[in-house]
Protein backbone atom coordinates (compact mmCIF):
# COMPACT_ATOMS: atom_id res chain seq x y z
CA UNK A 1 0.00 0.00 0.00
CA UNK A 2 2.74 2.32 1.03
CA UNK A 3 4.68 1.13 -2.49
CA UNK A 4 1.03 2.35 -4.36
CA UNK A 5 1.82 6.05 -2.86
CA UNK A 6 5.74 5.94 -3.83
CA UNK A 7 4.93 4.73 -7.43
CA UNK A 8 2.35 7.60 -7.52
CA UNK A 9 4.73 10.20 -7.00
CA UNK A 10 6.57 8.95 -9.48
CA UNK A 11 3.87 8.68 -12.28
CA UNK A 12 3.44 12.13 -10.91
CA UNK A 13 6.82 13.08 -12.04
CA UNK A 14 6.37 11.84 -15.47
CA UNK A 15 3.65 13.98 -15.59
CA UNK A 16 0.81 11.07 -15.20
CA UNK A 17 -1.18 12.72 -12.78
CA UNK A 18 -4.36 11.08 -13.48
CA UNK A 19 -2.41 8.04 -12.48
CA UNK A 20 -0.81 8.87 -9.29
CA UNK A 21 -4.43 10.28 -8.48
CA UNK A 22 -5.39 6.35 -8.97
CA UNK A 23 -2.79 4.91 -6.67
CA UNK A 24 -3.16 7.44 -4.19
CA UNK A 25 -6.99 6.41 -4.21
CA UNK A 26 -6.55 2.92 -3.81
CA UNK A 27 -3.63 3.14 -1.51
CA UNK A 28 -5.79 5.04 0.69
CA UNK A 29 -9.06 3.36 0.69
CA UNK A 30 -7.11 -0.15 1.82
CA UNK A 31 -5.44 1.83 4.70
CA UNK A 32 -9.37 3.04 5.59
CA UNK A 33 -10.64 -0.39 5.32
CA UNK A 34 -8.04 -1.34 7.40
CA UNK A 35 -8.73 1.12 10.05
CA UNK A 36 -4.99 2.70 9.91
CA UNK A 37 -5.98 6.20 10.87
CA UNK A 38 -2.26 7.29 10.60
CA UNK A 39 -1.41 5.29 8.07
CA UNK A 40 -4.54 7.24 5.81
CA UNK A 41 -3.83 10.58 7.41
CA UNK A 42 0.08 10.53 6.08
CA UNK A 43 -1.11 9.96 2.52
CA UNK A 44 -1.82 13.50 2.59
CA UNK A 45 2.14 13.91 2.28
CA UNK A 46 2.13 12.08 -1.30
CA UNK A 47 -1.22 14.11 -2.84
CA UNK A 48 0.12 17.25 -1.85
CA UNK A 49 3.65 16.34 -3.79
CA UNK A 50 1.54 14.83 -6.76
CA UNK A 51 -0.97 17.97 -6.35
CA UNK A 52 2.39 20.37 -6.49
CA UNK A 53 3.79 18.54 -9.24
CA UNK A 54 0.23 18.97 -11.78
CA UNK A 55 0.35 22.47 -10.51
CA UNK A 56 -3.21 22.41 -8.94
CA UNK A 57 -2.01 24.26 -5.67
CA UNK A 58 -5.30 24.48 -3.94
CA UNK A 59 -5.68 20.69 -3.91
CA UNK A 60 -2.11 20.47 -2.58
CA UNK A 61 -2.55 22.94 0.31
CA UNK A 62 -6.11 21.09 1.10
CA UNK A 63 -4.36 17.79 0.98
CA UNK A 64 -0.87 19.39 3.29
CA UNK A 65 -3.24 21.26 5.68
CA UNK A 66 -5.34 18.43 6.13
CA UNK A 67 -2.25 16.14 6.85
CA UNK A 68 -0.89 18.58 9.08
CA UNK A 69 -3.69 19.28 10.97
CA UNK A 70 -4.39 15.14 11.19
CA UNK A 71 -1.12 14.80 12.45
CA UNK A 72 -1.49 17.78 14.82
CA UNK A 73 -4.67 15.86 15.87
CA UNK A 74 -3.91 12.49 16.80
CA UNK A 75 -0.13 13.78 18.72
CA UNK A 76 2.08 13.05 16.04
CA UNK A 77 4.97 15.77 16.31
CA UNK A 78 7.86 14.03 14.01
CA UNK A 79 8.19 15.98 10.31
CA UNK A 80 5.72 18.65 10.96
CA UNK A 81 8.35 20.81 9.87
CA UNK A 82 8.61 19.52 6.41
CA UNK A 83 4.42 19.62 6.19
CA UNK A 84 4.34 22.39 7.29
CA UNK A 85 7.02 23.64 4.16
CA UNK A 86 5.32 21.97 1.73
CA UNK A 87 2.31 23.73 2.46
CA UNK A 88 4.34 27.21 2.72
CA UNK A 89 5.20 26.77 -0.57
CA UNK A 90 1.63 25.58 -1.83
CA UNK A 91 0.28 28.82 -0.25
CA UNK A 92 3.17 31.16 -1.68
CA UNK A 93 2.54 29.39 -5.39
CA UNK A 94 -1.51 30.84 -4.66
CA UNK A 95 -0.33 34.09 -4.06
CA UNK A 96 -1.24 33.68 -0.66
CA UNK A 97 1.56 35.23 1.29
CA UNK A 98 0.80 35.90 4.70
CA UNK A 99 -0.56 32.27 5.55
CA UNK A 100 2.43 30.84 3.39
CA UNK A 101 4.76 32.69 5.85
CA UNK A 102 2.85 31.46 8.83
CA UNK A 103 3.67 28.05 7.82
CA UNK A 104 7.11 28.66 6.70
CA UNK A 105 7.83 30.02 10.21
CA UNK A 106 6.13 26.69 11.48
CA UNK A 107 8.81 24.87 9.34
CA UNK A 108 11.61 26.23 10.76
Amino acid sequence: MWVGRVVAELEAELGHFDRARELLAESSAAYEELGQRRLLILGGEPAGRVELLAGDYPRAATALKSLLEGMQGIGETIDLDIYAALLAEALYRQGRIEEAEEYADLGE
